[in-house]
């Protein structure tokens, strides 16, 4: 199992796509344990389809994914969760037929706390979801989903947090409880790997950023004030 600073995840020159429709074009990243790295750059620039690739959702068709020192190219999104990977994927990320405390109860059942504890660890974050916790999911805002799907995480930090996009369309007070959620979890020891588009937020968490742009990864370059 990686040590903090010990690499974590690391993509080798990744080619990826949908069919005959190429996204990624040689993508090279690594994530230390224990670190948080943003992957920063307009809409259609491949973040997501990266952040698919990483979880398993999306296979390579060249190149090579490497989670915690094991070849992981071919693994299925199941057996990357199983190893300790969660993505709150691009989106509401929840059942939406599920009332609250379902959702809850079906992330914690995989959790080595038990339920009851988990559930109320979570309420204390977050109380506006025990004010819900009978509401279908559906129903609630968008914010108060994607806190939802945090929620679902934070009971039993997972190894590395693929968090894409939880900012988007949200009000100023939403994100500051998005990335407080963010924080928790990384301050409980997960290594995050941020997909935004906006740098300033990133850096709410990391000063690690990246830039995407056309299906490939550079370092973010900075603009010079005049």
């Amino acid at each position: 199992m990686s040590e903090a600073g010990e690499v974590l995840l690391r993509l080798e020159e990744v080619d990826a796509g949908y069919g005959k429709f190429r996204v990624l074009f040689g993508v090279s990243l690594t994530l230390l344990a224990g670190s948080a790295c943003a992957v920063v750059g307009p809409n259609g620039a491949g973040k997501t389809t990266l952040a698919r690739v990483c979880s398993g959702l999306v296979r390579p068709t060249r190149g090579s994914v490497v989670f915690d020192g094991r070849d992981v190219t071919s693994s299925s999104p199941h057996d990357l969760a199983t190893a300790g990977m969660a993505h709150i994927p691009e989106g509401r990320g929840v059942f939406a037929s599920l009332t609250v405390e379902e959702n809850l109860v079906l992330a914690f059942r995989q959790s080595t706390r038990r339920v009851d504890e988990a559930l109320e660890a979570a309420f204390e974050v977050y109380p506006r979801l025990r004010e819900r916790r009978r509401q279908a999911a559906g129903t609630l805002s968008g914010g108060e989903q994607r806190l939802l799907a945090l929620a679902r995480v934070l009971a039993d930090p997972p190894r590395l947090v693929i968090a894409d996009e939880l900012a988007l369309g949200l009000a100023p007070a939403a994100i500051e409880e998005i990335y407080a959620g963010l924080g928790r979890l990384h301050h409980a020891g997960a290594a995050l790997l941020l997909v935004e588009q906006r740098a300033d937020r990133a850096r709410l968490l990391t000063n690690d950023v990246v830039e995407m742009s056309h299906g490939r990864v550079s370092p973010l370059q900075e603009e010079t004030p005049p």
